[in-house]
């Protein structure tokens, strides 16, 4: 897997993964906030993670499981 991040203007930030782009930035005041900040990128990344492990889980032991969902919060106080 292949991860490019390039600044663009302030601290906002593209991000590509393959075919894939999008904006990672801070809140306003700190970035422009055109896009989800770092640590809420990195909970995404997590829940997502977390949800598809238990869908393939449950796919490969044949339990019918049709939603899964994950809730994640940080009290960020770094803003």
């Amino acid at each position: 897997m292949k991860i490019i991040a390039k600044s663009l203007t302030n601290v906002k930030v593209e991000v590509q993964s393959g075919r894939h782009k999008f904006i990672a930035d801070e809140p306003a005041g700190v970035g422009d906030d055109a896009g989800p900040d770092p640590c809420a990128l990195l909970l995404r990344a997590l829940g997502a993670c977390k949800v598809m492990t238990v869908m393939m889980y449950a796919r490969r032991k044949g339990w019918q499981l049709n939603h899964v969902e994950v809730r994640l919060e940080t009290n960020n106080q770094w803003h």
